[in-house]
């Protein structure tokens, strides 16, 4: 059953086999004995692509609920003694997991001993189901998937800097207007309207258009070109705050406000929640909303 739902999630016996530990030959076996002990086909396959049936559809339902089910009756047996236990799949933006995720991480793992986090990093759209994670921490723009449940968690300042050096040099623009002269190092995947970001001054919007001679998705690249004095930066307060402390970088137009990134906590949706899950989610909002 496990083996079924898997293929019939991932779309592949390869990557269904890959995901549950086993060779394809033996995740097809099991498809296959499967069916003949129903007596009726749950997948139409080809060279290229598969599909389920009818009979595989109605059956992938009701297969999902009994997995489920049996999960959370293993869960509760085995936290009765032990509290919380298992591997936590989680997924976040870089930045946000090295500069606010990981300091919290010491600590949730000394209050859950038998949780082992699985942390991994990424800046595109995530797939919760397909890729097999928990749990995730990220921006609006990765979480796409209609079967995952969301959670407004924290709005982070946005903030624009530079090097003394690059404001010696350049000037420093005190209108977001003057921006358009100067090179801006932005995020790609943060951009906003376009290539414009949202400067607010009482109740005053002004969107300048940006020029930036590089774009990436990683905001230390941006705060390292910055620190070397190549431009402009726009990031999160997270990214660049102690180079401000340290007078490395020199916040600009500070009585402007910039859209806030808003971080989410994600996860599939289903009717049981595991505990490992639900105790990661407690402590978060408990640490975030102090």
């Amino acid at each position: 059953m496990r083996v079924f739902v898997n293929v019939a999630e991932l779309g592949s016996f390869v990557r269904a086999a890959k995901c549950i530990g086993i060779s394809t030959a033996v995740a097809t076996r099991h498809i296959v004995a499967l069916e003949n002990r129903l007596e009726t086909r749950l997948i139409y396959r080809t060279t290229r692509s598969l599909s389920l049936t009818e009979a595989g559809s109605k059956y992938l339902i009701s297969a999902r609920q009994l997995l489920e089910d049996l999960e959370k009756i293993e869960e509760e047996i085995s936290s009765v003694s032990r509290g919380p236990i298992g591997t936590l799949r989680i997924a976040s933006s870089p930045g946000f997991a090295q500069h606010c995720l990981t300091p919290l991480l010491p600590s949730f793992m000394t209050t859950f001993p038998n949780i082992s986090p699985d942390l991994t990093t990424t800046e595109r759209q995530v797939d919760f189901i397909k890729e097999g994670f928990d749990v995730g921490i990220l921006t609006s723009q990765q979480i796409r998937h209609p079967s995952t449940v969301t959670r407004s968690i924290i709005n982070i300042r946005m903030i624009a800097c530079a090097s003394q050096q690059y404001l010696n040099t350049h000037g420093t623009p005190h209108h977001p207007n003057e921006l358009e002269k100067h090179s801006v190092l932005v995020l790609s995947n943060l951009y906003l309207n376009g290539n414009k970001y949202k400067f607010t001054f009482e109740n005053e919007i002004h969107q300048p258009k940006l020029s930036s001679r590089i774009l990436t998705n990683n905001d230390e690249i941006i705060r390292h070109l910055a620190l070397l004095g190549f431009g402009i930066a726009i990031l999160p307060e997270y990214t660049v705050n102690r180079d401000i402390e340290l007078g490395n970088l020199q916040e600009i137009l500070s009585n402007y406000e910039l859209p806030k990134l808003e971080m989410y906590i994600a996860y599939p949706n289903r009717q049981h929640m595991p505990i490992k899950v639900r105790s990661f989610i407690d402590y978060l909002l408990a640490n975030f909303n102090e």
